[in-house]
């Protein structure tokens, strides 16, 4: 008797949840999340860490993982570490290649895509290239999308970095 509950249960919650997304949709959500992510690498490319700062969620609970093996939790500490980060690098080119956005729900989308990086950081260069992962929710007071988990994953692609003089 309890499973059969159970089962009714469950089978009542799955025909109460929300109604698939649309073709539109998801097209409207994709062309949302891609220009976001397009605007964010420019973000990125500026090292401005207050205008970089609009592109995430604010809250504790933001995690991000550094493609050295960092990983943050929350916007504080997060901030912080752009901060250092950008602070060391002199240039930066860092580019988003051939996203992927997977409509999740009305306000949550899941973007995968190719990054390559070619940055000068304390005098040292460096060109790499990976993959990344973002999950994007729209937030609900000014309806604007934001990153509320990323991990990018990257390896050196050039010959060892060289100090410049």
């Amino acid at each position: 008797m309890p499973r059969l509950v159970l089962c009714l249960a469950c089978l009542t919650l799955l025909a109460c949840g929300p109604a698939p997304l649309s073709l539109r949709e998801r097209a409207v959500i994709q062309q949302g999340v891609r220009a976001r992510l397009d605007d964010w690498a420019k973000a990125v490319n500026n090292k401005n860490p207050d205008g970089l700062a609009s592109f995430y969620h604010h809250g504790p609970d933001l995690t991000v993982a550094w493609s050295d093996g960092r990983r943050t939790r929350g916007w504080e500490e997060e901030d912080a570490v752009q901060r250092d980060f950008l602070g060391k690098t002199s240039q930066i080119t860092f580019t988003v290649i051939d996203p992927v956005i997977d409509p999740v729900a009305r306000g949550v989308a899941i973007a995968n895509y190719g990054v390559s990086v070619d940055m000068d950081q304390d005098g040292v260069r460096s060109v790499s290239a990976g993959q990344g992962t973002s999950v994007w929710a729209k937030d609900p007071t000014d309806q604007v999308w934001r990153i509320r988990a990323l991990h990018t994953g990257r390896k050196e692609v050039a010959p060892p970095p060289t100090r410049r003089k």
